[in-house]
């Protein structure tokens, strides 16, 4: 029978691939108000289909305008995502309401694809977006079945604090220190820019070191410059940025696991930060 921390991690892949679907969602949401050519499948369906809710489409221009009422729509419908991944945590059987309001979605988006075949409008992409959303509802039932196995176990098993449990998603075999390389002073590349969203922020000594990713590169900052930087829309494999700031040594790793250990082991994508070769921090990246 799985231990209470194996089903935990079960239970916060499930949350970390809710946010994740919501976060690209909210992304969808501002590519279609753009314009875009862009658009992410591991999203929910509905959102998107509402936002064209009453909007005008104009023919000479092949643009929208859109409506107030089908933009509202769309945040609503988004924001319940995001309720119930904040309430989860604490409320575990919620990922319940999560499951079933995903479901909902998905439903509706087998049925217009119905439809658009019966017309004859049938396009490959719908398939993708089928696919992505079968990966969803598969993270959300593992998680509802983690949480109702959890609620099963005798209290005796419970040798250590829930509310760690729930944060200690990254600490599994990551070692204390590791050897560094004795690498001459590294060249600022340019001053960092306020976008992208922060991976990891710490300080050491009053020196603020930030690991931040914006949609096609990683950087590594330190005092507001970028000293070394990963590019790729797309990161494959484990990667390492490692620089000589003042003579501190500061090392990044992106532990990336392949699909195959993702789906075995539950794994995510961790950040690990060493400064003169101790750890300073740690943290599981989910998108």
């Amino acid at each position: 029978m799985p231990t209470r921390k194996q089903l935990q991690k079960r239970f916060n892949s499930s949350r970390a691939n809710l946010i994740g679907m919501t976060f690209l969602t909210c992304v969808n949401i501002i590519l279609i108000l753009t314009q875009s050519a862009w658009y992410f499948p591991f999203s929910a369906f509905i959102p998107a289909f509402l936002i064209y809710f009453n909007s005008t489409y104009h023919t000479l221009s092949s643009t929208y305008s859109f409506a107030v009422l089908g933009i509202t729509a769309a945040v609503l419908t988004t924001s319940i995502y995001v309720v119930l991944w904040i309430l989860s945590k604490k409320f575990k059987g919620l990922i319940i309401a999560a499951l079933v309001y995903f479901s909902i979605d998905t439903l509706i988006l087998l049925g217009i694809t119905g439809f658009v075949i019966v017309n004859g409008e049938f396009e490959f992409f719908i398939i993708i977006e089928i696919m992505f959303s079968a990966w969803i509802i598969y993270y959300l039932i593992s998680g509802t079945v983690a949480w109702a196995k959890m609620r099963k176990l005798p209290i005796d098993q419970d040798n250590i604090n829930a509310n760690a449990e729930e944060d200690d998603e990254t600490a599994d075999n990551i070692p204390k220190t590791i050897a560094i390389a004795q690498i001459l002073p590294t060249t600022a590349l340019r001053q960092a820019s306020k976008r992208g969203r922060k991976l990891i922020k710490a300080n050491y000594n009053n020196m603020e070191i930030i690991v931040s990713r914006k949609l096609n590169v990683t950087e590594l900052i330190v005092d507001g410059t970028v000293y070394a930087e990963q590019t790729g829309i797309r990161e494959g494999t484990s990667y390492t940025l490692e620089v000589n700031v003042n003579g501190v040594i500061i090392n990044v790793t992106t532990v990336i696991p392949t699909i195959k250990e993702a789906f075995k082991n539950e794994t995510h994508t961790k950040v690990i930060l060493y400064v003169n070769g101790n750890l300073l921090a740690e943290k599981a990246r989910y998108f």
